[in-house]
């Protein structure tokens, strides 16, 4: 099983799903999505590329959760494409399914670097009581 990446929308902003779609296609045009009619279903549609990068997701309006098979470098840079498509003013939290890295915040500012190091910084549960 694999560990996914997920970023959310601090205050639970919307991204609306065609925009999302849009950047997407742009990006990673030979990506397949997979919208989801079930209204009780945690995501609104799924996206996976066939590529190296090897991504493969789940697009939540108020956010993602992905999986790339390429590492880390991999997971910051996509980290960091969602980052330019949301609004500025927009707080992103970005944690992990399995809490083997404490919650980051992504900013404009952000780099590769940065995201990658957060990575390594075990999740300190001291800090979210």
């Amino acid at each position: 099983m694999s560990i996914s990446i997920i970023i959310s929308h601090e205050n639970d902003e919307t991204l609306k799903v065609s925009y999302f779609v849009e950047q997407l296609k742009e990006k990673w045009p030979k990506a397949e999505v997979y919208f989801i009619s079930d209204p009780k279903a945690h995501s609104l549609l799924q996206f996976q590329t066939f590529d190296d990068f090897g991504l493969l997701g789940d697009f939540l309006g108020t956010g993602v959760s992905y999986t790339t098979s390429g590492g880390r470098i991999e997971d910051a840079q996509f980290a960091l494409w969602y980052r330019s498509i949301v609004p500025a003013e927009w707080k992103l939290r970005v944690y992990d399914s399995a809490m083997t890295f404490d919650f980051m915040f992504l900013t404009n500012e952000s780099t590769e670097e940065q995201i990658i190091v957060g990575f390594d910084i075990p999740f300190d549960i001291s800090k979210h009581k």
